[in-house]
């Protein structure tokens, strides 16, 4: 079935986060064929405040946040929030979004409930994420999982293990750039014993060093570490 896929340079140059925020949640995307499926609720645009210095990317909304329409208000999401917590951060300090703003549904009878965007599905929503940015201005973005590095880097196929924890500069931005493991990693791990506590100690080691790097940044104001 062939959709009237709008082009990239039909899309309004939204002045505020607000209004790129409102036009979707009102009339939703129709970049690419995700913004068709008559199973989703809509658009999942952010969530978090939009004077904040900071961003956290993932991937893709799914079930829980397509239904509230607030990105990382699922399992993954609970998770990462205990993340932050376990440093005496808050996640609501962030502004948080996505690669991708609609639910990659899987098809009845797959056995997934979502599947990975392609890659032609990310470029098409990637000028929402850089609008997200542009108007952000974040002085950091910390990027969760392989496919919200790739997107930010512009490189394929990235093995996480050689990325995450890092402080990293990317050429076209400005933040620095700090990749972690996707907390749906740790979820997903739970069968494997020795990966699901191999993802949990470099996730704690990253989210200490995410920290101090906030500290001496002077992006947060000093704490004592937990």
């Amino acid at each position: 079935m062939t959709h009237p896929i709008e082009k990239i340079q039909d899309i309004p140059d939204y002045p505020t986060l607000n209004c790129l925020k409102a036009d979707l949640t009102v009339n939703g995307c129709h970049m690419c064929s995700l913004g068709f499926q008559p199973e989703i609720n809509g658009v999942c645009v952010s969530r978090g405040p939009e004077t904040a210095n900071r961003m956290i990317i993932g991937e893709a909304p799914g079930k829980e946040e397509d239904s509230t329409g607030k990105p990382f208000s699922g399992p993954a999401g609970r998770l990462m929030d205990e993340i932050w917590r376990s440093v005496g951060m808050d996640t609501n300090d962030w502004y948080i979004t996505n690669v991708v703003l609609c639910r990659p549904y899987s098809p009845r009878g797959s056995g997934k409930e979502n599947f990975t965007p392609k890659q032609d599905q990310r470029k098409k929503c990637k000028i929402y994420l850089d609008k997200q940015i542009a108007l952000i201005k974040p002085k950091l973005i910390v990027t969760v999982g392989a496919v919200a590095l790739e997107a930010i880097t512009g490189l394929k196929s990235l093995k996480m293990g050689e990325w995450r924890g890092r402080l990293c500069n990317v050429s076209g931005f400005s933040a620095k750039i700090f990749p972690m493991l996707h907390p749906a990693a740790i979820l997903h791990a739970k069968g494997n014993q020795e990966l699901y506590d191999m993802y949990r100690q470099q996730t704690w080691n990253d989210i200490k060093s995410l920290k101090q790097m906030l500290i001496q940044e002077g992006i947060i104001a000093c704490q004592t570490m937990i």
